[in-house]
């Protein structure tokens, strides 16, 4: 169901994608399936970000999957850090800047130890960069730059995800 709900949202058909969303929740939340429950919120929370403009409602749905992760056995590490990268840049939009931070330090700790493709990192470092930019710190910005990558030969571009193409120049409008 959530996937779905991903390729309706791929699509631009944010009420498809949040009946399909909905429905993996619901049967998430009524048999106790908290992983499914978690992906659907992640999902409905994008919806509302992305293709709504909400961001309160988002970072409430963001939150509700972050919290049903420690309810389910062996901790799907990738859907924390995707809920997280998803929390870190709402709380950079709404200045949240040690909110943020330490939500990026998390994605980093868990890229880093899952042996995580490099893009995932350089998302991580590039939510760490916008942190320490708007904290004014551009000294600790430019050294957080100098750890991404600067060869696109040695290291190719992510593929195009509609998700996270540029983390928050969608939120700017």
């Amino acid at each position: 169901m959530c996937r779905v709900g991903e390729c309706f949202v791929r699509l631009k058909d944010a009420k498809q994608a949040e009946t399909w969303f909905q429905k993996a929740r619901k049967l998430g939340e009524k048999h106790g399936c908290y992983e499914s429950e978690g992906r659907a919120s992640l999902g409905l929370g994008r919806v509302e970000l992305y293709m709504r403009g909400r961001m309160q409602e988002a970072e409430e749905l963001f939150r509700h999957a972050l919290s049903v992760l420690d309810f389910f056995e062996g901790k799907d590490e990738t859907l924390e850090r995707n809920i997280k990268v998803e929390l870190a840049k709402v709380s950079l939009q709404t200045n949240r800047y040690e909110e943020a931070g330490q939500l990026i330090q998390r994605i980093r700790e868990l890229a880093k130890r899952a042996g995580a493709f490099p893009d995932e990192t350089v998302v991580a470092l590039k939510l760490a960069v916008h942190v320490q930019a708007a904290r004014g710190d551009l000294e600790e910005a430019w050294t957080e730059m100098q750890v991404l990558p600067s060869d696109p030969i040695a290291h190719p571009p992510p593929p195009r995800d509609s998700w996270n193409s540029d983390p928050i120049s969608h939120l700017r409008h």
